[in-house]
Formats: structure tokens, C-alpha cells, sequence
């Protein structure tokens, strides 16, 4: 594809993203049309074991995932980081504090939509909770699917 676009010929970029890419995503192709106006970026919004195998096949060029280290045969170059973010009522008393570290959210339930929704993201959650002891506890069903409650604990 570089090549056909270095020669002239316009290029087709065959790109797996997210539902509802967002706007960093909107800037990033932005900038990269300004550097080459003639690429034509077609999004393909799969899930992300689906976007791996569309690019180990062919079928994309390339795709966006997150909280992923490796995935065989293939390369992953960074491109951004995201904050996490943690949602707590405004009235709670860790909502006051400019800076909260995980342990100080160790003793409140950590929701988490079951591991089949999301591998990658349930995780990296999980990863960033190794240093404080984790156990599963009971399943909240709501009218959306399932979720399952995390209480961790500081060792």
C-alpha cells in the first residue's frame, strides 16, 4: 500500500476499530490524511478477537486494540495511552481527593462485565489488581447483560 501511494496510485487503508471510535481516533486519521491526502481509510468496526484474525487473514491492514502485550503473528505498535478512570458517587469521600492510587479503592466492589465481553480490557483490570488479593463475588444481573462483582483487597 505505501508503495502504490509513494507511485501515485491512491491507497486503501482496510482499518478494525471499536464501535464508536472517538475523537482521539478522528484526530489520529485527521493527521494522517494530512500527511497523505490521497489514503483512503476504511473502518471496520468488529470485535477484537475478530480484528486480530481479519489481520492475521488479510482481510484488514491493520486494527485498534487495547490492553493487549502480544498476539501472535503479529505486531503491535502503541499509538496512545487512555487514563482509567474510576466512577464513585460525589458525595463519597474519595471523590474529594485530587489523586487516588488503587489501594486507596481496595475495599470497594470493582464491577467488571464478564471476561467473554472484553478478554484484553477484564485483563488488564485484573493485572492492575495483582498486587491486592482479588475475589469473585455474587453476579448482578440488571436488564443489560450480566456483571460480576470484584472486592479487592490490599495483601
Amino acid at each position: 500500500m505505501a508503495a502504490d501511494i509513494v507511485t501515485g496510485a491512491d491507497g486503501i487503508l482496510r482499518l478494525g476499530t471499536i464501535h464508536g471510535p472517538g475523537e482521539r481516533l478522528y484526530r489520529a486519521l485527521a493527521q494522517l490524511h494530512a500527511l497523505v491526502p490521497r489514503l483512503q481509510v476504511r473502518l471496520k468496526q468488529i470485535p477484537a478477537a475478530q480484528r486480530l484474525t481479519a489481520v492475521r487473514q488479510g482481510q484488514l491492514d491493520a486494527a485498534l486494540v487495547r490492553a493487549l502485550t502480544t498476539a501472535p503473528g503479529l505486531r503491535l505498535i502503541p499509538l496512545w495511552t487512555d487514563p482509567l478512570y474510576v466512577a464513585l458517587p460525589a458525595g463519597h469521600p474519595l471523590a474529594a481527593q485530587p489523586v487516588l492510587r488503587l489501594e486507596h479503592l481496595a475495599h470497594l466492589p470493582l464491577r467488571l462485565a464478564p471476561r467473554e465481553n472484553n478478554p484484553p480490557f477484564h485483563d488488564l483490570i485484573n493485572h492492575a489488581c495483582s498486587g491486592l488479593s482479588a475475589s469473585r463475588g455474587m453476579q448482578v444481573v440488571r436488564n443489560s447483560p450480566p456483571e460480576y462483582t470484584w472486592i479487592c483487597r490490599s495483601s
